[in-house]
């Protein structure tokens, strides 16, 4: 007896969806058995140098085109930055795709906590929302990004020294490339910050403020076992440096932007210098050693004989100075200013 036609079909189709469920079914099952295998030996293999990692309530969901892993209060206890810590996070989902496993997204759920093994350094870092990107994966991360809202600080450094901050957004771009030499480009972004360094440095008390940073770092080091001094102290006698495309500090109708490159001298200080511009800090300029109208005159009289000036100021009132870093001191165009720069360890 001949089947007919239309009857076919259907059947066909539910076929198909059939094996097609049995193959992803299949791929998804080994592709989430391989990534807690791979997780595992990873865990092991930290645990090996000191570093112990725990995903309390691991679990793996997804299907079918996803591996979405989540952990409820992940710990750290170990060696970092030089000394015993121990962090925490109260959780933490992860996310990728099948049709795109190089790459991971992920939400993290506050606080963050740090506490170091002398129990005197500790910082929390708690947030609205906080998300990023891995990139590069599993062998190595070549790309990371942040961006999170409501964010706010707080750290212990003595029994005496507390330091606070918040910002209402901030995004952070990292993106590491192995082109014959390892560097590090890196994008910064805090909006509507606040924090009481700021108010000392400006001289002024509870505005917000817009920071942006980009550029990159020659020769990184990446050693988290060791105290940032060591870190340090590895990167400068390896001939890195810091070059800023751009750095942009916006408070109310005041800014400073500068760009150029910066590294550490034998002291241990930071040295270099930068192309700055300021606008609306007259006061600030003053307070640091400053005369805004004779650095005005020195820098058309440096028109008159440079070959290729640069215009000491434009017509909405921004002074541009370069400003250097040497010899412990920072000089801002023709002045030397009361700043010190002691070594940074």
């Amino acid at each position: 007896m001949r089947i007919p036609a239309l009857v076919r079909i259907p059947s066909l189709i539910l076929i198909v969806l059939l094996v097609t469920a049995g193959v992803l079914g299949g791929f998804w099952v080994y592709a989430t058995r391989t990534a807690s295998q791979a997780l595992d030996s990873w865990l092991a293999a930290e645990q090996t140098q000191g570093r112990h990692w725990t995903c309390p309530g691991r679990a793996i969901t997804g299907f079918p085109f996803a591996i979405d892993m989540t952990c409820d209060h992940p710990t750290f206890a170990g060696r970092l930055r030089g000394d015993q810590a121990e962090i925490s996070l109260q959780g933490l989902e992860i996310r990728a795709t099948l049709l795109d496993p190089f790459h991971a997204a992920f939400t993290l759920a506050p606080p963050f906590t740090y506490r170091a093994g002398d129990r005197q350094t500790a910082s929390t870092v708690a947030w609205t929302s906080l998300h990023g990107t891995l990139g590069g994966l599993p062998r190595r991360v070549s790309t990371l990004t942040l961006s999170g809202t409501g964010l706010a600080a707080i750290g212990n450094f003595s029994p005496q020294e507390t330091q606070t901050g918040q910002a209402a957004r901030g995004d952070a771009t990292l993106h590491l490339t192995q082109d014959g030499e390892a560097k590090v480009e890196f994008k910064i972004a805090l909006t509507g910050a606040k924090t009481p360094i700021l108010d000392d440095a400006l001289g002024t008390i509870a505005t917000d403020t817009d920071l942006a940073f980009s550029g990159r770092i020659t020769k990184p080091v990446f050693a988290i076992a060791l105290a940032p001094a060591d870190v340090m102290e590895l990167w400068r006698q390896a001939g890195g440096d810091i070059t800023f495309w751009q750095m942009r500090l916006v408070r109310g109708e005041s800014s400073i932007e500068a760009a150029g490159p910066l590294h550490l001298d034998a002291m241990h200080r930071i040295a270099g210098r930068l192309d700055a511009s300021f606008t609306g800090l007259a006061p600030l300029l003053r307070r640091y050693g400053v005369n805004p109208n004779i650095a005005k005159a020195s820098g058309l009289l440096n028109r008159l004989f440079d070959t290729h000036p640069r215009a000491p100021t434009t017509d909405n009132g921004e002074l541009r100075l370069p400003v250097d870093f040497k010899d412990g001191k920072v000089g801002i165009g023709p002045f030397q200013t009361n700043i010190a720069l002691p070594p940074l360890y």
